[in-house]
């Protein structure tokens, strides 16, 4: 008997596999196919959209302001800048002439005038007694203080009425003047101190510093204050420095 022969002796007569593991597998089996899913339920229809409401109008829009337009540009060779702030024109009364201007600085000088002569005239009897006194010690090789308080208090009176002058003066030409155009003096004689441009008071400060130019009118042999005899707005220094003028008052102006 041959080998190929034996092992055909050996087989099964149903023809199966001798070898094949008997009972059931070690693993499980994976189905074939997957269990069907259950359909999605229907869905539920939207309901019928809102209409919108109508736009509303816009209101009109508000015209804007005109604006100040630009000034056209300057010519070739022109000066750049813009053009200066005029003023309204204002009629110009007639300049004061230089009399009537003499007489309202007089009138406003005789009050402080009149307390310095008082007091000059207080002070004087006592400088004597005083130069008498000394001289007469000096004579008579003693010292003597008998006219030292006569001429101490004669001086006090005087300082003090010049003081109430000097104040006066402030009151009567600053600030009564730069308010109103008028001193004492001026509103006597008929004259108005007025701003050149404005035609309107200069104001107290304004004023303060015009009589404190006056110095410079008198600096020069008072050339300063006969200048309005021959300048053409009739201003002395200290009107051309403050730009003012003297005009009478309540006359026709011309323009």
């Amino acid at each position: 008997m041959t080998a190929h022969d034996e092992h055909a002796a050996d087989r099964p007569a149903d023809g199966s596999n001798p070898f094949a593991p008997s009972g059931p597998p070690p693993y499980p089996v994976a189905p074939t196919g997957y269990p069907s899913a259950d359909p999605y339920p229907p869905a539920q229809p939207y309901p019928p959209a809102q209409p919108y409401p109508p736009a509303q109008p816009y209101p009109p829009a508000q015209p804007y302001p005109p604006t100040n337009a630009f000034p056209p540009a300057p010519a070739y060779g022109a000066p750049y800048g813009y053009p200066p702030a005029a003023y309204p024109f204002v009629p110009l009364p007639p300049l004061a002439t230089w009399p009537y201007r003499v007489a309202a600085f007089l009138v406003d000088q005789a009050v402080p005038g009149l307390l310095s002569l008082i007091g000059l005239a207080i002070w004087l009897p006592g400088y004597i007694a005083f130069v008498r006194a000394v001289a007469a010690s000096a004579e008579q090789g003693t010292a003597t203080m008998q006219a030292v308080p006569i001429f101490g208090t004669a001086y006090l009176v005087m300082t003090l009425l010049s003081l109430v002058g000097l104040a006066f003066s402030v009151w009567n030409r600053a600030f009564r003047q730069g308010r109103t155009g008028q001193s004492l003096g001026k509103q006597l004689v008929g004259l108005r101190l007025l701003n050149e441009q404005t035609m309107a008071p200069m104001g107290a400060g304004m004023a303060f510093v015009r009589d404190l130019a006056h110095y410079v009118d008198g600096a020069a042999m008072y050339v300063g204050y006969l200048w309005p005899l021959w300048d053409p707005k009739r201003q002395t220094f200290a009107d051309k420095m403050c730009r003012t003028v003297v005009v009478m008052e309540g006359r026709r102006g011309r323009g």
